[in-house]
């Protein structure tokens, strides 16, 4: 049971996971194409914004994607956190059961175990 519950948990912030990533994706690339951070024009010169222009729209947009960086992060630590914790519970779980697992294991070992444990 513990693991149907730790697979359907770890099967949700997966995709969780995948959800947020692509959210923030798209959010990142929306901010680098129309500040145009990358596409900054070298060929004419009086296309080129004055350093002034260019570093007042670098010091709104170097904000923006460290913020988003650290909302990944921090993501991320929350995630593994509660993974830690599904971990955990399955891991006393099965200190819980270690006696009846134990037994078990030694009746499959000698073929003394039935097939089916609802008999």
């Amino acid at each position: 049971m513990i693991r149907i519950i730790f697979f359907r948990s770890s099967l949700n912030c997966f995709w969780e996971r995948v959800r947020q990533k692509f959210k923030t994706a798209q959010y990142k690339k929306k901010i680098e194409e129309s500040k145009s951070i990358y596409n900054f024009p070298f060929g004419n010169r009086a296309k080129k914004p004055s350093a002034k222009k260019l570093r007042a729209e670098l010091e709104q947009l170097v904000p923006k994607l460290f913020d988003l960086r650290e909302m990944n992060r921090q993501d991320e630590v929350k995630r593994i956190g509660e993974e830690l914790k599904l971990l955990q519970e399955a891991l006393q779980e099965r200190k819980k059961n270690r006696a009846r697992s134990i037994d078990h294991r030694l009746k499959e070992l000698l073929g003394e175990a039935r097939r089916f444990e609802w008999d």
